[in-house]
């Protein structure tokens, strides 16, 4: 969001990106993935083993929650 002179970040985006950039390895929910995913289907070339990839390497640089990975490993096999 930014504020009326939108040359400047609102204060809250600000805090959110400091907290993001301290985080050793981000926290990502599992709803976001799901809607990345659908997106990716959708708009662009990337087929399902290529998904699964994508799937598998955000779940190694972004935390996701081990049950909710599995789910979408499932879901996209």
């Amino acid at each position: 969001m930014l504020t009326p002179d939108a040359r400047l970040p609102d204060v809250r985006q600000q805090r959110a990106k400091q907290f993001l950039d301290q985080l050793q390895r981000p926290v990502i929910n599992p709803q976001v993935v799901r809607e990345v995913c659908n997106n990716l289907l959708k708009k662009s070339a990337l087929d399902e083993p290529g998904l699964q990839r994508w799937i598998h390497d955000w779940s190694a640089s972004c935390q996701v929650h081990p049950d909710s990975q599995a789910q979408l490993n499932a879901t996209s096999a």
